[in-house]
C-alpha cells in the first residue's frame, strides 16, 4: 500500500481539479449550489448542523470520539472498513471505549453521486446498506464516464430501490449541496486532503498507514492515564460483587 503522504499528495489534487469543475460546471447547472464564500463562512463557524442523520456506531459517552471522513470510491477508506474496523469494533466499540462517526467527503463527482443516492431515503439504516454494497462494488463504477448508469445497475440488480428513487438520488440537488457542505467545512476547518482521514476527540490524527487498533490503544492511554478500563471490565466487577453479597445472604 502507498504510504499516505504519496495519497494525500494525489488526493490534494484531486480535489484542487474537483473544486475547479465544482465551481466552474457544476454550480451553473443547479448541480450543488455552495458558493465559495459560504465556504469561507463555514470555516469560521462551529461543526455545521446537517439535515441528514447521524451515522454512527458506540456508546456515545465512549472516552474516546472518532469521525471517519470516508469517500465510497477511495480504496483505502474500503480497505480500513474491511480490515481494520471489525477488529477496532470488537475491542473497542463493543467495549464502550469507542464512538465511531461516518461523514461522506466525497473525493469526485461520481463519489458525490454514490453518496447521494445512499441517503437518497434520507435513513441511517438504508444508507449503510447502500453505501456498503457500493463500496464493495466500487471497481465498476469508481473512474467510468458512464458512473451514474452504473451506479443505478447496481442498487437496483440488488434490490435495494428502483430506477425512479436512483434518478431521484442524483437529481436531488439540496442533497447534494448539503452532503458537500459538511465536507467543504472539514477540509477548511482541519485541512483534510486526502481519504480517510480520522479525528480523534475533535483533533486530525495523522497516520502514515491505516488506522489500527495500536493507534487507538495508544489514544487511549494517553486520554486515560496510561491504563484501559471498559465498561465490560466494570460490568464484570459489578457482577463479583452482587454475588458476593448474594453468598452472604444465603
Amino acid at each position: 500500500m502507498k504510504s499516505k503522504k504519496m495519497s494525500s499528495k494525489y488526493l490534494k489534487i484531486i480535489m484542487i481539479i474537483f473544486g475547479m469543475f465544482f465551481f466552474a460546471e457544476i454550480v451553473p447547472n443547479s448541480y450543488a449550489a455552495v458558493s465559495p464564500k459560504q465556504h469561507d463562512a463555514d470555516a469560521t463557524e462551529e461543526e455545521p448542523q446537517s439535515t441528514l442523520p447521524p451515522v454512527v456506531i458506540g456508546k456515545a459517552k465512549a472516552p474516546l470520539q472518532i469521525v471517519m471522513y470516508h469517500s465510497l470510491n477511495c480504496i483505502h477508506c474500503k480497505m480500513f472498513k474491511d480490515e481494520e474496523l471489525p477488529k477496532i469494533k470488537e475491542k473497542f466499540i463493543d467495549n464502550g471505549l469507542v464512538c465511531f462517526t461516518f461523514v461522506d467527503c466525497p473525493i469526485d463527482p461520481s463519489a458525490l453521486d454514490a453518496a447521494k443516492i445512499a441517503w437518497e431515503a434520507r435513513d441511517v439504516e438504508k444508507y449503510e446498506t447502500v453505501s456498503g454494497i457500493l463500496t464493495t462494488n466500487y471497481d465498476k463504477w469508481a473512474g467510468q464516464p458512464d458512473w451514474q448508469n452504473r451506479l443505478c445497475q447496481i442498487v437496483t440488480q440488488n434490490q435495494l430501490m428502483t430506477e425512479v428513487q436512483c434518478e431521484q438520488g442524483l437529481n436531488d440537488e439540496a442533497l447534494g449541496k448539503e452532503i458537500l457542505r459538511i465536507a467543504f467545512h472539514a477540509q477548511k476547518k482541519y485541512k483534510i486532503d486526502y481519504a480517510p482521514a480520522f479525528l480523534m476527540n475533535g483533533k486530525l490524527k495523522q497516520t502514515e498507514n491505516l488506522l489500527t487498533c495500536a493507534d487507538i490503544e495508544n489514544e487511549l492511554k494517553q486520554i486515560q492515564g496510561g491504563k484501559i478500563s471498559t465498561d465490560s471490565n466494570e460490568q464484570s466487577i459489578w457482577s463479583k460483587v452482587k454475588n458476593i453479597f448474594k453468598n452472604i445472604a444465603k
